[in-house]
């Protein structure tokens, strides 16, 4: 009963650590990293998994220098050309 007790405190305390996401209404930039914890059987040892992912929207069909442009949060340097027609 007492490790019970202590796997209800524990699944309380990592759930109010990190806010709920709705995967319907979820808007991915809004994101920039997903925690997911899995509690592992006692036959594989227990304990408990984190995994940790980086999301990254980036456009598709679009042209490499598009790319290159909208790539990271920097405004590219344009004062080194003469001419951009």
């Amino acid at each position: 009963d007492q490790s019970q007790q202590e796997q209800s405190l524990a699944a309380t305390m990592l759930r109010n650590l990190f806010p709920p996401i709705n995967v319907q209404t979820l808007q991915i930039s809004a994101c920039r990293r997903i925690v997911m914890l899995h509690q592992r059987p006692a036959e594989e040892g227990g304990g408990v998994e984190l995994r940790q992912y980086v999301i990254k929207a980036a456009p598709t069909n679009v042209s490499r220098g598009i790319k290159k442009l909208t790539r990271g949060n920097r405004v590219p340097s344009l004062g080194r050309y003469g001419s951009l027609a």
